[in-house]
């Protein structure tokens, strides 16, 4: 029998098809992204390097990134980004409420976030995308680069023929320039005869650092709907886009399989 695994947190979830092995609460509370909050209050108090000198008191609101290897990682504004246990916050509770009405075709955690600032592009200029459109794409792939360098450009030269496709699916790369040439973008998309959905650049460097991008690049990390992070490529992925196409089309086909047997899975909230 083929067995074949997919890593989703530190430890691994195997299907042995047609049947789903057994499945932990923190495998679940991972997988089922749709049931993750948008904002969360801290129940007890926070001390960290970044934070007020007292730490943040009970009661503190955040913004859900993602969960990740077993934490959720929060936004607290001027007050940074760190990563929470479960029960340091009302996240289980929260998640309980979203488990009894929240569908998969919800607005979720990611598109609340990003939404509104990825945009289309044309020869003449960026244009706001609609929001049924963004809305309605179940995974994504950020592609992180660097114009004007030659393996950032070799890389977005080759784009045009990454179109992983899995049956049921909406699917979209978008790209990350790291540039504050701004109107010089436009030119440089042009002549590569790139109009993929982008992040405008003014707003690239903090989603750089919250997808987690290191100085490595071109690199590009694909994610559910909600964010949850399904894996990380380097840059070298790009030297074969026949093998990385498949790859997250491999990729996606297991998770969907995964989230469809979780769905008729009864479950507590």
């Amino acid at each position: 029998m083929k067995i074949s695994c997919i890593r989703l947190i530190p430890t691994l979830i195997c299907l042995a098809h047609p049947l789903l092995a057994v499945v932990s609460q923190e495998d679940e509370i991972l997988i089922r992204s749709e049931w993750w909050p948008p904002q969360i209050e801290l129940t007890e108090p926070f001390l960290a390097e970044g934070v007020l000198k007292n730490g943040l008191k009970p009661g503190r609101k955040g913004f859900v990134i993602r969960v990740e290897d077993g934490k959720v990682l929060t936004d607290f504004g001027r007050f940074g980004v760190h990563a929470l246990d479960f029960d340091q916050t009302d996240f289980m509770d929260r998640r309980a409420v979203l488990s009894q009405h929240n569908t998969w075709d919800d607005k979720g955690v990611l598109m609340t976030m990003i939404g509104n600032k990825i945009f289309g592009i044309n020869p003449v200029n960026f244009y706001v995308l609609p929001f049924d459109q963004v809305n309605a794409w179940d995974y994504l792939a950020f592609v992180y680069y660097k114009p004007y360098e030659d393996e950032s450009d070799a890389a977005v030269a080759k784009l045009g023929e990454f179109n992983p496709s899995v049956e049921g699916v909406s699917f979209t790369p978008v790209l990350m320039p790291d540039t504050k040439d701004y109107s010089g973008l436009l030119g440089y998309t042009r002549t590569r005869q790139v109009t993929l959905p982008t992040m405008v650049p003014p707003t690239v460097a903090a989603y750089r650092n919250i997808f987690a991008f290191t100085d490595e690049q071109p690199a590009m990390v694909v994610t559910d709907r909600n964010g949850r992070v399904l894996r990380r490529y380097g840059s070298n992925a790009f030297s074969d886009m026949q093998q990385l196409n498949q790859s997250v089309e491999d990729l996606i086909a297991e998770d969907v399989r995964i989230r469809r047997q979780l769905s008729e899975k009864p479950h507590d909230g």
